[in-house]
């Protein structure tokens, strides 16, 4: 969430396994990824904190 707007970022699966929202930067798990984007942005337009309630 940035202030009102919420953003969405899609995970995809990698063919030969991992995990990606940036092809440019990968992660053998999902906890690294998530791990990584919380402590820096890394492209995406804030870091990641907490799920956003539907």
């Amino acid at each position: 969430r940035d202030g009102d707007t919420v953003k969405h970022y899609r995970i995809r699966q990698l063919d030969e396994g991992g995990f990606f929202i940036a092809r440019r930067t990968t992660f053998r798990n999902l906890q690294d990824l998530v791990e990584h984007y919380s402590k820096d942005a890394d492209g995406l337009c804030v870091n990641l904190c907490k799920p956003c309630v539907q």
